[in-house]
């Protein structure tokens, strides 16, 4: 009998990032609006965040989004992409899931903030 799996990345699942690079999860905290994990590479150990809420990307990581270090897409070992954002490699491994869910909301202030100016702005520009 096999078990239960109790959260969609769990310790010791394989994860394939945006740029094809493979981790085996090593811990995982569950916060208010995401999931830390931290992983191992055959390079060394990173961290990731997974904002419940943020859809994968079309295209590769995109660099300094948001105040974050990036943001990309995490391959799931079930084939599900999902999408990612991690800290600067200075920064991530001393703070807890709770920093990580209060800089996700400070993220999603930031990007309402930006959609409403994005809507005042004209659809096309008129010379005269």
């Amino acid at each position: 009998m096999t078990e239960e799996r109790t959260s969609i990345i769990e310790v010791g699942d394989r994860l394939v990032n945006d740029i094809g690079e493979t981790s085996t999860v090593t811990g995982v905290q569950i916060g208010k609006y995401g999931l830390l994990v931290d992983e191992d590479f055959q390079h060394g150990r990173g961290r990731v965040y997974f904002p419940y809420e943020l859809p994968p990307l079309d295209a590769l990581f995109i660099s300094d989004w948001h105040s974050w270090a990036s943001r990309g897409t995490t391959t799931l070992p079930n084939g599900k992409r999902i999408g990612d954002v991690s800290r600067y490699r200075d920064e991530a491994f001393d703070v807890a899931v709770d920093d990580y869910d209060r800089q996700w909301e400070r993220t999603i202030e930031a990007i309402e903030a930006e959609e409403g100016v994005m809507q005042s702005r004209p659809t096309d520009l008129r010379l005269n």
